[in-house]
């Protein structure tokens, strides 16, 4: 027999390289810019790349050129949701070019908004709430979890694994 037991395999992101870390792009209103300060110290803190447009743009620079950058370089796209992010213009440009980049969003609700109203490539993925102030350590525990897992890889490990467990019954069954 070949495969005796096949065992959970997690890849996380920023483990491939000698000295990379997951590069992290914040998308946020304005309106929101304490929460995404706080967030962004929390990443930073936990060895996250943390892309922001406040300290990332110089003053004269073309910012729309200079966001395109960034969330081209970033590796994950955080989206905070709250009635100001979903109506800002530029808020949703950045949603909309990292979509055409196929990059990895990760929605979390900061302020309750209308299901309707989040973009479609946020709607349709699982959120993590930061809705209440008392568990924002809790939520950014589950935040830095997911960032760090690669779930196309555990997927892909899950259907090698059941590949080889369908190969070994049927040549169990051929014998």
């Amino acid at each position: 027999m070949l495969f005796r037991s096949i065992g959970v395999v997690q890849k996380t992101v920023g483990t491939l390289g000698a000295g990379s870390r997951t590069r992290v792009f914040i998308s946020y209103s304005r309106k929101d810019m304490a929460f995404a300060d706080r967030l962004e110290s929390e990443l930073n803190g936990r060895g996250f790349e943390v892309l922001i447009d406040r300290q990332e743009i110089y003053a004269f620079e073309d910012w729309w050129h200079r966001i395109q950058a960034l969330i081209a370089r970033s590796d994950t796209i955080v989206f905070v949701l709250s009635p100001d992010s979903i109506k800002s213009d530029v808020a949703l440009m950045e949603v909309a070019h990292a979509e055409s980049l196929n990059k990895r969003f990760a929605p979390i609700l900061f302020r309750q908004v209308e299901d309707r109203a989040v973009p479609e490539a946020l709607r349709q993925l699982n959120f993590i709430f930061f809705d209440d102030p008392a568990q924002f350590d809790a939520s950014a525990g589950k935040l830095i979890d997911a960032l760090q897992t690669d779930i196309g890889w555990i997927r892909r490990h899950t259907e090698y694994g059941q590949r080889a467990l369908e190969w070994t019954e049927h040549e169990h069954a051929a014998a």
